[in-house]
């Protein structure tokens, strides 16, 4: 769904991998702290592949406050949110 993504930070440390972008909708949004959506998506690496994940999703404008409202909340692993 998100198109316009900038990155703004990629950091590691260990078997964690952290990375911090900005996601929009509309190009012309792209580095507009008040449009799309502020993710912070953290990995834990084993022997090379992905075996955990957590992000942190934060809405930055009406519209999309009500798109996560409608689309989010639901957790869709057996691990929970912990």
């Amino acid at each position: 769904m998100f198109s316009n993504t900038r990155f703004s930070g990629f950091y590691v440390d260990g078997d964690h991998v952290i990375f911090h972008s900005h996601a929009t909708l509309n190009k012309e949004d792209r580095g507009n702290d008040q449009k799309g959506m502020n993710i912070v998506d953290t990995w834990r690496l084993e022997n090379g592949r992905i075996v955990e994940h957590w992000d942190s999703i934060q809405a930055l404008d009406g519209f999309m406050r009500f798109y996560s409202l409608l689309s989010g909340g639901n957790i869709r692993n057996s691990n929970g949110v912990f």
